[in-house]
């Protein structure tokens, strides 16, 4: 069947715009590494709008080493924006004979960032090679060396869902970046009862995150707060009420715990803050 490497490889493109394309229901060709949507030196810019559902990938040949794997993959670009994106329902399996990664944002040496309202839901990654105990790990965002990163009014739902034991899925995940501002977010239904090592945010340096729902963080060993990362002020514990999860749809119930009470009195989650994602 058909497939695809990329949707986009751009580098040294400054102010490149890619807005509302949508890849639903595609097929990954199975190589070592893919990125959907890949920037390389591309200050300045925009990632918005864009839909991805459904993607599959299915990698049945002779294992490689060293997988990485993401969806929009961001490095040495300054002030990139990734806005209103939706990544969802889509199931990945990999034949590997070492550890593997999938990244749903990736960002490295990218200072000055922005991650905000972006739905990333019902995301499987598993990893079949046989006779052995060979991880599979999900970062739904990944931000290191990337100074000034602000992170703020993402879903993030049911990443990780059957993990094996062995397996790893967290939240979001900030390794050497100072000055990062991580509000509004809701990061719930991370990893399985199975899983190892499941995290709901994670920070080497020490990172505070604030006015933000982490819940029902699964798996043996599992953290909302791991690192040095710290539940600051008006963080809660709380079943976020979507509408409709099963149906993807991630509007608030009335009555939310999640509804008025991110910073500056918005709804927590992508379709809070002052530039929503449209529901």
């Amino acid at each position: 069947s058909a497939g695809l490497f990329f949707f986009l490889d751009a580098s040294y493109c400054n102010g490149i715009v890619i807005k509302n394309n949508t890849c639903d229901n595609m097929r990954i060709v199975p190589d070592e590494n893919y990125n959907l949507i890949r920037l390389d030196h591309c200050d300045s810019a925009i990632i918005t709008g864009n839909s991805c559902v459904g993607l599959k990938y299915d990698d049945p040949g002779n294992p490689p080493e060293s997988i990485a794997r993401c969806f929009i993959y961001c490095t040495d670009s300054n002030g990139v924006e990734i806005s209103k994106n939706i990544l969802g329902e889509s199931n990945l399996n990999v034949y590997n004979s070492s550890d593997s990664y999938l990244y749903m944002i990736y960002i490295f040496k990218s200072p000055n960032t922005v991650v905000r309202n972006n739905l990333i839901y019902d995301i499987e990654y598993q990893n079949t090679y046989p006779g052995s105990y060979i991880p599979a790990k999900i970062f739904t965002v990944w931000g290191s060396t990337s100074d000034n990163l602000k992170i703020f009014n993402n879903t993030f739902d049911l990443i990780g869902k059957n993990l094996a034991d062995w397996d790893v899925s967290c939240g979001v995940s900030v390794e050497n970046s100072n000055n990062v501002e991580l509000f509004n977010n809701i990061i719930s239904n991370i990893g399985s009862s199975e899983g190892n090592n499941c995290k709901g945010v994670f920070a080497i340096i020490s990172t505070t995150q604030e006015y933000a729902d982490v819940w029902n963080v699964l798996g043996s060993n599992s953290l909302r707060y791991a690192g040095s990362a710290i539940e600051g002020i008006g963080c809660i514990d709380e079943d976020p009420m979507y509408t409709a999860p099963s149906l993807a749809i991630y509007t608030l119930q009335p009555g939310s715990p999640c509804e008025g009470t991110g910073e500056f009195g918005y709804d927590m989650g992508c379709y809070g803050g002052s530039d929503p994602l449209p529901d």
